[in-house]
Protein backbone atom coordinates (compact mmCIF):
# COMPACT_ATOMS: atom_id res chain seq x y z
CA UNK A 1 0.00 0.00 0.00
CA UNK A 2 2.88 2.22 0.64
CA UNK A 3 3.87 1.69 -3.13
CA UNK A 4 0.39 1.86 -4.59
CA UNK A 5 1.32 4.96 -7.37
CA UNK A 6 4.05 2.93 -8.39
CA UNK A 7 2.09 -0.32 -8.27
CA UNK A 8 -0.43 1.18 -10.53
CA UNK A 9 2.24 2.86 -12.83
CA UNK A 10 3.29 -1.31 -13.34
CA UNK A 11 0.03 -1.65 -14.23
CA UNK A 12 -0.39 0.96 -16.69
CA UNK A 13 3.10 -0.20 -18.56
CA UNK A 14 1.83 -3.81 -18.49
CA UNK A 15 -1.43 -2.08 -20.51
CA UNK A 16 0.69 -0.83 -22.53
CA UNK A 17 2.42 -3.50 -23.65
CA UNK A 18 -0.03 -5.22 -24.53
CA UNK A 19 -2.01 -2.83 -26.41
CA UNK A 20 1.34 -2.91 -28.53
CA UNK A 21 1.54 -6.52 -28.89
CA UNK A 22 -2.08 -6.34 -29.68
CA UNK A 23 -1.40 -3.82 -32.48
CA UNK A 24 1.98 -5.36 -33.89
CA UNK A 25 0.07 -8.50 -34.50
CA UNK A 26 -2.82 -7.17 -36.01
CA UNK A 27 -0.66 -5.32 -38.71
CA UNK A 28 1.63 -7.85 -39.10
CA UNK A 29 -0.83 -10.24 -39.86
CA UNK A 30 -2.18 -7.54 -42.40
CA UNK A 31 1.08 -6.91 -44.16
CA UNK A 32 1.43 -10.64 -44.88
CA UNK A 33 -1.52 -11.52 -46.28
CA UNK A 34 -3.88 -12.93 -42.90
CA UNK A 35 -6.71 -11.13 -44.07
CA UNK A 36 -9.45 -13.94 -44.46
CA UNK A 37 -13.23 -12.92 -45.39
CA UNK A 38 -15.63 -14.61 -44.06
CA UNK A 39 -19.67 -14.39 -44.78
CA UNK A 40 -23.19 -13.92 -43.17
CA UNK A 41 -26.33 -14.78 -45.30
CA UNK A 42 -29.11 -12.39 -45.72
CA UNK A 43 -32.20 -13.82 -46.54
CA UNK A 44 -35.33 -12.96 -47.61
CA UNK A 45 -38.23 -12.83 -45.45
CA UNK A 46 -40.74 -14.29 -47.35
CA UNK A 47 -39.41 -17.70 -49.05
CA UNK A 48 -36.05 -18.12 -47.08
CA UNK A 49 -33.93 -17.09 -50.34
CA UNK A 50 -30.02 -15.78 -49.92
CA UNK A 51 -30.17 -12.36 -51.14
CA UNK A 52 -26.89 -11.25 -50.37
CA UNK A 53 -24.20 -11.65 -47.89
CA UNK A 54 -22.39 -9.40 -45.34
CA UNK A 55 -18.32 -9.72 -45.87
CA UNK A 56 -16.44 -10.11 -42.36
CA UNK A 57 -12.76 -9.96 -41.92
CA UNK A 58 -10.97 -12.47 -40.07
CA UNK A 59 -7.42 -12.87 -39.18
CA UNK A 60 -5.89 -16.20 -39.29
CA UNK A 61 -2.20 -16.48 -37.62
CA UNK A 62 0.42 -18.40 -38.39
CA UNK A 63 -0.68 -20.68 -35.72
CA UNK A 64 -4.55 -21.54 -37.56
CA UNK A 65 -6.36 -19.24 -35.02
CA UNK A 66 -8.34 -16.81 -36.29
CA UNK A 67 -8.56 -13.44 -34.91
CA UNK A 68 -12.25 -11.65 -34.69
CA UNK A 69 -12.35 -8.41 -35.53
CA UNK A 70 -13.35 -7.53 -31.75
CA UNK A 71 -9.53 -8.88 -31.17
CA UNK A 72 -7.98 -6.42 -33.73
CA UNK A 73 -10.34 -3.79 -34.66
CA UNK A 74 -9.43 -1.89 -31.64
CA UNK A 75 -5.95 -1.97 -31.89
CA UNK A 76 -5.92 -0.65 -35.25
CA UNK A 77 -5.52 2.89 -36.44
CA UNK A 78 -8.18 4.67 -39.06
CA UNK A 79 -6.06 4.40 -41.93
CA UNK A 80 -4.92 0.93 -41.20
CA UNK A 81 -8.96 0.60 -40.93
CA UNK A 82 -9.88 2.32 -44.24
CA UNK A 83 -7.22 0.09 -45.63
CA UNK A 84 -9.04 -3.40 -44.35
CA UNK A 85 -12.18 -2.13 -45.64
CA UNK A 86 -10.89 -1.77 -49.10
CA UNK A 87 -8.79 -5.36 -48.80
CA UNK A 88 -11.98 -6.80 -47.82
CA UNK A 89 -13.95 -5.57 -50.69
CA UNK A 90 -11.49 -6.23 -53.41
CA UNK A 91 -11.11 -10.18 -51.78
CA UNK A 92 -15.44 -10.30 -51.51
CA UNK A 93 -15.67 -9.41 -54.99
CA UNK A 94 -13.44 -12.05 -56.07
CA UNK A 95 -15.40 -14.49 -54.38
CA UNK A 96 -18.85 -13.12 -55.32
CA UNK A 97 -17.91 -12.95 -59.10
CA UNK A 98 -16.63 -16.88 -58.55
CA UNK A 99 -20.04 -17.32 -57.19
CA UNK A 100 -21.59 -15.55 -59.93
CA UNK A 101 -20.22 -17.78 -62.63
CA UNK A 102 -21.76 -20.92 -61.09
CA UNK A 103 -25.64 -19.36 -61.05
CA UNK A 104 -25.33 -17.37 -57.37
CA UNK A 105 -26.31 -13.56 -58.08
CA UNK A 106 -25.73 -12.19 -54.62
CA UNK A 107 -25.49 -8.79 -53.37
CA UNK A 108 -22.83 -7.81 -51.34
CA UNK A 109 -22.29 -5.66 -47.94
CA UNK A 110 -19.14 -4.55 -46.37
CA UNK A 111 -18.42 -2.35 -43.27
CA UNK A 112 -16.57 1.27 -43.68
CA UNK A 113 -15.61 3.45 -41.06
CA UNK A 114 -17.63 6.40 -40.48
CA UNK A 115 -14.52 8.86 -41.45
CA UNK A 116 -14.17 7.34 -44.72
CA UNK A 117 -16.16 9.16 -46.47
CA UNK A 118 -13.96 11.70 -47.91
CA UNK A 119 -12.48 12.52 -51.12
CA UNK A 120 -9.58 10.15 -50.95
CA UNK A 121 -11.87 7.12 -50.88
CA UNK A 122 -13.42 7.65 -54.35
CA UNK A 123 -10.34 6.78 -56.66
CA UNK A 124 -9.82 3.93 -54.35
CA UNK A 125 -13.00 2.81 -55.06
CA UNK A 126 -13.53 3.77 -58.34
CA UNK A 127 -9.96 1.61 -58.79
CA UNK A 128 -12.16 -1.62 -57.30
CA UNK A 129 -14.80 -1.42 -59.05
CA UNK A 130 -13.18 -1.29 -62.48
CA UNK A 131 -11.56 -4.42 -61.82
CA UNK A 132 -14.23 -6.79 -61.14
CA UNK A 133 -16.69 -7.71 -63.04
CA UNK A 134 -19.39 -7.41 -59.93
CA UNK A 135 -21.89 -4.96 -60.97
CA UNK A 136 -21.72 -1.89 -58.24
CA UNK A 137 -25.33 -2.29 -57.86
CA UNK A 138 -24.98 -5.44 -55.65
CA UNK A 139 -22.73 -3.30 -53.20
CA UNK A 140 -23.70 -1.90 -50.45
CA UNK A 141 -21.63 -0.01 -47.95
CA UNK A 142 -22.42 -0.05 -44.43
CA UNK A 143 -21.66 2.77 -42.44
CA UNK A 144 -21.74 3.06 -38.67
CA UNK A 145 -25.05 5.13 -36.97
CA UNK A 146 -22.60 7.28 -34.33
CA UNK A 147 -20.70 10.15 -34.11
CA UNK A 148 -21.27 13.52 -36.29
CA UNK A 149 -19.21 13.32 -38.80
CA UNK A 150 -22.36 12.92 -41.73
CA UNK A 151 -23.32 16.12 -40.67
CA UNK A 152 -20.47 17.55 -42.37
CA UNK A 153 -21.57 18.98 -46.11
CA UNK A 154 -18.01 16.86 -47.85
CA UNK A 155 -19.34 13.77 -46.35
CA UNK A 156 -23.19 13.86 -47.68
CA UNK A 157 -21.04 15.04 -50.97
CA UNK A 158 -19.09 12.22 -51.41
CA UNK A 159 -21.93 9.41 -50.79
CA UNK A 160 -23.78 10.89 -53.63
CA UNK A 161 -20.90 10.55 -55.76
CA UNK A 162 -20.64 6.75 -54.69
CA UNK A 163 -24.37 6.16 -55.58
CA UNK A 164 -23.74 7.97 -58.51
CA UNK A 165 -21.22 4.83 -59.24
CA UNK A 166 -24.51 2.84 -58.34
CA UNK A 167 -23.48 1.35 -55.00
CA UNK A 168 -25.99 1.27 -52.28
CA UNK A 169 -25.76 2.77 -49.02
CA UNK A 170 -27.09 1.70 -45.64
CA UNK A 171 -27.02 3.02 -42.08
CA UNK A 172 -25.70 0.42 -39.42
CA UNK A 173 -26.68 0.14 -36.28
CA UNK A 174 -30.06 2.08 -35.93
CA UNK A 175 -31.83 1.44 -32.53
CA UNK A 176 -28.93 2.19 -30.32
CA UNK A 177 -27.01 4.80 -31.38
CA UNK A 178 -26.96 8.48 -32.38
CA UNK A 179 -29.84 7.92 -34.27
CA UNK A 180 -31.23 11.26 -36.40
CA UNK A 181 -34.36 11.36 -38.26
CA UNK A 182 -32.90 14.36 -39.47
CA UNK A 183 -30.12 12.21 -41.12
CA UNK A 184 -32.45 9.48 -42.59
CA UNK A 185 -33.81 12.49 -44.50
CA UNK A 186 -30.71 14.64 -45.83
CA UNK A 187 -28.30 11.54 -46.35
CA UNK A 188 -28.52 9.20 -49.53
CA UNK A 189 -29.19 6.06 -47.66
CA UNK A 190 -31.03 2.86 -49.49
CA UNK A 191 -31.02 0.52 -46.67
CA UNK A 192 -31.13 0.91 -43.07
CA UNK A 193 -29.84 -2.05 -40.15
CA UNK A 194 -31.47 -2.49 -37.30
CA UNK A 195 -28.86 -2.87 -34.37
CA UNK A 196 -28.17 -6.80 -33.28
CA UNK A 197 -27.94 -5.97 -30.15
CA UNK A 198 -31.61 -4.52 -29.86
CA UNK A 199 -32.83 -7.80 -31.83
CA UNK A 200 -30.83 -10.19 -29.66
CA UNK A 201 -32.75 -8.62 -26.42
CA UNK A 202 -36.44 -8.46 -27.59
CA UNK A 203 -36.99 -11.97 -25.84
CA UNK A 204 -36.28 -9.75 -22.93
CA UNK A 205 -37.81 -6.57 -23.81
CA UNK A 206 -40.93 -7.98 -26.02
CA UNK A 207 -42.53 -4.31 -25.91
CA UNK A 208 -39.58 -3.46 -28.07
CA UNK A 209 -41.36 -5.13 -30.73
CA UNK A 210 -43.21 -1.60 -31.46
CA UNK A 211 -39.95 -0.46 -32.13
CA UNK A 212 -39.30 -3.21 -34.74
CA UNK A 213 -42.41 -2.28 -36.20
CA UNK A 214 -42.23 1.84 -36.28
CA UNK A 215 -38.95 1.50 -38.17
CA UNK A 216 -40.86 -1.40 -40.83
CA UNK A 217 -43.42 1.94 -41.09
CA UNK A 218 -40.32 4.23 -41.71
CA UNK A 219 -38.69 2.42 -44.12
CA UNK A 220 -41.43 2.05 -46.56
CA UNK A 221 -42.82 5.32 -45.85
CA UNK A 222 -38.88 6.76 -47.42
CA UNK A 223 -38.64 4.22 -49.93
CA UNK A 224 -35.35 2.41 -48.00
CA UNK A 225 -35.11 -1.07 -47.57
CA UNK A 226 -34.94 -2.74 -43.34
CA UNK A 227 -32.42 -5.52 -42.78
CA UNK A 228 -32.49 -6.78 -39.36
CA UNK A 229 -29.54 -8.55 -38.09
CA UNK A 230 -28.85 -10.33 -34.16
CA UNK A 231 -31.21 -12.83 -35.23
CA UNK A 232 -29.92 -15.18 -33.04
CA UNK A 233 -32.88 -17.95 -32.06
CA UNK A 234 -35.16 -19.36 -33.56
CA UNK A 235 -38.29 -17.70 -31.53
CA UNK A 236 -36.75 -14.16 -32.35
CA UNK A 237 -36.50 -15.70 -36.41
CA UNK A 238 -40.05 -16.29 -35.80
CA UNK A 239 -40.87 -12.99 -34.28
CA UNK A 240 -39.69 -11.14 -37.20
CA UNK A 241 -41.18 -13.47 -39.83
CA UNK A 242 -44.66 -13.41 -38.28
CA UNK A 243 -44.15 -9.57 -38.25
CA UNK A 244 -43.48 -9.62 -42.08
CA UNK A 245 -39.65 -8.54 -41.65
CA UNK A 246 -37.74 -8.74 -45.50
CA UNK A 247 -34.47 -9.47 -44.97
CA UNK A 248 -33.14 -11.00 -42.23
CA UNK A 249 -29.32 -12.20 -40.91
CA UNK A 250 -28.45 -13.42 -37.37
CA UNK A 251 -26.65 -16.78 -35.55
CA UNK A 252 -30.45 -18.17 -36.17
CA UNK A 253 -30.02 -18.12 -39.74
CA UNK A 254 -26.50 -18.51 -40.26
CA UNK A 255 -22.70 -18.12 -38.42
CA UNK A 256 -20.38 -16.20 -40.57
CA UNK A 257 -18.86 -18.85 -42.57
CA UNK A 258 -15.74 -19.31 -44.91
CA UNK A 259 -16.18 -18.97 -48.45
CA UNK A 260 -15.93 -22.88 -48.70
CA UNK A 261 -18.74 -23.34 -46.00
CA UNK A 262 -20.81 -20.46 -48.14
CA UNK A 263 -21.13 -22.52 -51.11
CA UNK A 264 -22.15 -25.29 -49.37
CA UNK A 265 -24.88 -23.48 -47.09
CA UNK A 266 -26.27 -21.68 -51.16
CA UNK A 267 -26.70 -25.48 -52.26
CA UNK A 268 -29.22 -26.32 -48.93
CA UNK A 269 -29.86 -23.05 -47.48
CA UNK A 270 -32.29 -22.12 -44.52
CA UNK A 271 -35.96 -23.49 -45.26
CA UNK A 272 -38.83 -21.47 -43.78
CA UNK A 273 -41.63 -24.29 -43.71
CA UNK A 274 -44.85 -24.18 -41.54
CA UNK A 275 -46.95 -21.41 -40.54
CA UNK A 276 -46.56 -18.63 -38.48
CA UNK A 277 -46.48 -17.79 -35.65
CA UNK A 278 -44.81 -20.89 -34.71
CA UNK A 279 -44.06 -19.48 -31.07
CA UNK A 280 -45.59 -18.02 -28.17
CA UNK A 281 -43.85 -15.13 -28.93
CA UNK A 282 -44.40 -14.97 -32.45
CA UNK A 283 -47.92 -15.24 -31.18
CA UNK A 284 -47.52 -11.83 -29.17
CA UNK A 285 -45.90 -10.56 -32.10
CA UNK A 286 -48.72 -11.38 -34.37
CA UNK A 287 -51.16 -9.87 -32.02
CA UNK A 288 -49.42 -6.79 -31.77
CA UNK A 289 -49.03 -6.55 -35.41
CA UNK A 290 -53.09 -7.29 -36.20
CA UNK A 291 -54.18 -5.16 -33.07
CA UNK A 292 -51.70 -2.10 -34.35
CA UNK A 293 -53.25 -2.36 -37.86
CA UNK A 294 -56.77 -2.73 -36.69
CA UNK A 295 -56.50 0.01 -34.84
CA UNK A 296 -54.99 2.40 -37.63
CA UNK A 297 -57.71 1.51 -39.81
CA UNK A 298 -60.71 1.59 -37.98
CA UNK A 299 -60.11 5.11 -35.95
CA UNK A 300 -60.41 7.22 -38.63
CA UNK A 301 -62.73 4.57 -40.45
CA UNK A 302 -65.26 4.79 -37.24
CA UNK A 303 -65.85 7.98 -38.55
CA UNK A 304 -66.14 7.26 -42.02
CA UNK A 305 -68.93 4.34 -41.61
CA UNK A 306 -70.16 6.48 -39.48
CA UNK A 307 -70.96 9.18 -41.70
CA UNK A 308 -71.61 6.49 -44.69
CA UNK A 309 -74.29 4.84 -42.63
CA UNK A 310 -75.86 8.11 -42.11
CA UNK A 311 -76.27 9.09 -45.88
CA UNK A 312 -78.04 5.92 -46.54
CA UNK A 313 -80.45 5.55 -43.10
CA UNK A 314 -84.14 6.10 -44.39
CA UNK A 315 -84.07 7.18 -40.40
CA UNK A 316 -80.67 8.57 -39.92
CA UNK A 317 -79.84 12.38 -38.72
CA UNK A 318 -80.07 14.19 -42.52
CA UNK A 319 -83.80 12.88 -42.61
CA UNK A 320 -84.17 14.12 -39.03
CA UNK A 321 -82.59 17.17 -40.12
CA UNK A 322 -84.72 17.39 -42.99
CA UNK A 323 -87.90 17.12 -40.50
CA UNK A 324 -86.90 19.68 -38.25
CA UNK A 325 -86.03 22.20 -40.87
CA UNK A 326 -89.56 21.57 -42.26
CA UNK A 327 -88.73 19.52 -45.48
CA UNK A 328 -91.73 17.05 -45.63
CA UNK A 329 -91.68 13.30 -47.46
CA UNK A 330 -93.27 14.61 -51.31
CA UNK A 331 -91.63 18.08 -51.16
CA UNK A 332 -88.63 18.57 -54.11
CA UNK A 333 -86.17 18.94 -51.84
CA UNK A 334 -86.53 15.29 -49.62
CA UNK A 335 -87.66 13.78 -53.11
CA UNK A 336 -84.01 14.59 -53.87
CA UNK A 337 -82.08 13.69 -50.92
CA UNK A 338 -84.17 10.44 -51.61
CA UNK A 339 -82.98 9.70 -55.01
CA UNK A 340 -79.57 10.25 -53.82
CA UNK A 341 -79.68 7.80 -51.69
CA UNK A 342 -81.01 5.24 -53.91
CA UNK A 343 -77.89 6.22 -57.02
CA UNK A 344 -75.38 5.83 -53.60
CA UNK A 345 -76.72 2.57 -52.16
CA UNK A 346 -76.87 1.16 -56.22
CA UNK A 347 -73.22 1.93 -56.80
CA UNK A 348 -72.10 0.46 -53.28
CA UNK A 349 -73.68 -2.95 -54.10
CA UNK A 350 -71.99 -2.42 -57.60
CA UNK A 351 -68.58 -2.36 -55.96
CA UNK A 352 -67.55 1.03 -54.84
CA UNK A 353 -63.61 0.56 -55.77
CA UNK A 354 -64.56 -0.06 -59.28
CA UNK A 355 -63.52 2.71 -61.73
CA UNK A 356 -65.94 1.04 -64.21
CA UNK A 357 -68.88 1.10 -62.37
CA UNK A 358 -71.45 2.76 -64.36
CA UNK A 359 -73.86 4.09 -61.59
CA UNK A 360 -71.23 6.38 -59.82
CA UNK A 361 -72.25 8.89 -62.87
CA UNK A 362 -75.77 8.56 -61.35
CA UNK A 363 -74.62 9.13 -58.01
CA UNK A 364 -72.40 12.24 -58.95
CA UNK A 365 -76.02 13.33 -61.19
CA UNK A 366 -78.31 13.07 -58.27
CA UNK A 367 -75.68 14.66 -55.92
CA UNK A 368 -75.25 17.97 -57.98
CA UNK A 369 -79.20 18.18 -57.77
CA UNK A 370 -79.51 17.48 -54.29
CA UNK A 371 -77.01 20.52 -53.76
CA UNK A 372 -78.81 22.43 -56.43
CA UNK A 373 -81.94 22.60 -54.38
CA UNK A 374 -80.17 22.74 -51.08
CA UNK A 375 -78.67 25.78 -52.42
CA UNK A 376 -81.44 27.38 -53.91
CA UNK A 377 -83.63 27.10 -50.77
CA UNK A 378 -80.50 28.34 -48.87
CA UNK A 379 -81.21 31.79 -50.98
CA UNK A 380 -84.81 31.54 -50.39
CA UNK A 381 -83.84 31.83 -46.44
CA UNK A 382 -81.72 35.28 -46.90
CA UNK A 383 -83.98 38.19 -46.36
CA UNK A 384 -84.26 39.94 -49.55
CA UNK A 385 -84.63 37.13 -51.34
CA UNK A 386 -87.71 35.96 -52.15
CA UNK A 387 -89.95 33.58 -49.47
CA UNK A 388 -90.28 33.40 -45.92
CA UNK A 389 -87.28 31.07 -44.03
CA UNK A 390 -88.52 27.78 -43.41
CA UNK A 391 -89.58 27.31 -40.18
Amino acid sequence: KAHKADRLHSWAIAGQELETKARTLAQRLLAENGLEVWYQPIIDGFDGGVRGVEALARLRDVDGRVLTPAEFLPHLKLGELQNLSWQLLTAALQDIGALETEGWLLGLSFNVPAQSFTRYCLPCLRGILAASPVSPDRITMEILEGGDFLDQPVAAEVMAEIRGMGIHLALDDVGTAYASLQRLRDLPIDKIKVDQHFVRALPDHPEDLHFIRVLQDLAEEIGVELVVEGVETAEILDVLLTLGVAKLQGYGISRPLPFKDLRRFLEAPLRLDGVRPATLFGLFAGILSIHAVIKKTLQPLGRQLFVLESALRRDGPYDAALSRLGYTPGEPLHIAYRRYQSMLSRALAGGADSPHNRYWQDVEEALRDLQSQILAERQREIPGNGDEPAP
